[in-house]
């Protein structure tokens, strides 16, 4: 042990020695700031808005989105939104955009995207109000019979 101890003494008085009676130094920090690796932003919640769906058949007076034009292809999954939906679309304009919403069956738990073409004339403030009309197309990729004519969806509208 005292062997040990002699042996430290004479280390520790050999490393002043070369260093001109300095103690070294720990390694020196980086003074700038790291640069931050990501962001966190808060994303508002998604709206949804419960209510009825039915469904209704544009080919028959030939609406333009039903129909291969010079626009494009015809639109499968399209509906008319009911002033319920109008209004958390927050659509005043009777020239309205087109908007492509969720449209999720509660009780089959299918959920498909629709394109908002038109609007309907569905009654407002009843109880489960009708919020869209859907094409026949998509109300049965819902998993709902087109006999059955009305079904309760929940609609998911495109964060902003």
């Amino acid at each position: 042990m005292k062997y040990l101890s002699a042996l430290l003494v004479i280390i520790l008085i050999a490393g002043m020695h070369e260093g001109a009676g300095t103690v070294s130094a720990p390694a020196a920090r980086c003074e700038t700031q790291p640069e931050p690796v990501a962001s966190v932003e808060i994303s508002p919640e998604p709206v949804q808005v419960i209510g009825v769906a039915s469904w209704y058949d544009a080919t028959k007076n030939h609406a333009w989105y039903t129909r291969k034009s010079k626009w494009g292809d015809p639109v499968i999954f399209y509906g008319a939104a009911g002033p319920k939906l109008r209004e958390a679309l927050g659509d005043d304009n009777p020239y309205h955009e087109h908007y492509p919403v969720t449209v999720t069956n509660p009780r089959t738990g299918i959920t498909i995207q629709v394109i908002v073409v038109d609007w309907c004339s569905c009654s407002e403030g009843r109880k489960g109000e009708k919020l869209i009309d859907l094409s026949p197309a998509a109300f049965k990729a819902l998993g709902v019979s087109l006999p059955r004519g009305i079904q309760k969806v929940i609609i998911t509208l495109p964060l902003p």
